[in-house]
């Protein structure tokens, strides 16, 4: 498997729990910085540096601090960065 830089930073952006808590959330609702700071007892600051990284790799997006899942690119990341054992383990997060 090729280590690329990119492939590392969805492992990393995957492999934290509160990235994966803001997923989650995201996955039900979009919502705003403050409120995904306040649903999940975060920082404010540290709800930053989650989404920001979290966009960076194109996990989710926000328009007028609006954020939002970007199912389709994490579908993406997952079959082209980690093959299809990790396509088949974000399907089934997705429907459970």
């Amino acid at each position: 498997m090729d280590a690329s830089p990119e492939m590392l930073d969805y492992i990393k952006a995957m492999s934290n729990p509160d990235r994966l808590r803001i997923i989650g959330l995201l996955s039900q609702e979009r919502a705003t910085r403050a409120e995904i700071a306040a649903r999940l007892n975060l920082s404010v600051k540290d709800s930053l540096t989650h989404l920001g990284f979290l966009e960076f790799v194109g996990a989710v997006s926000q328009t007028d601090g609006v954020y939002m899942l970007n199912n389709d690119r994490l579908e993406l990341l997952a079959r082209e960065k980690l093959g299809r054992g990790a396509l088949l383990l974000y399907s089934v997060r997705r429907i459970g």
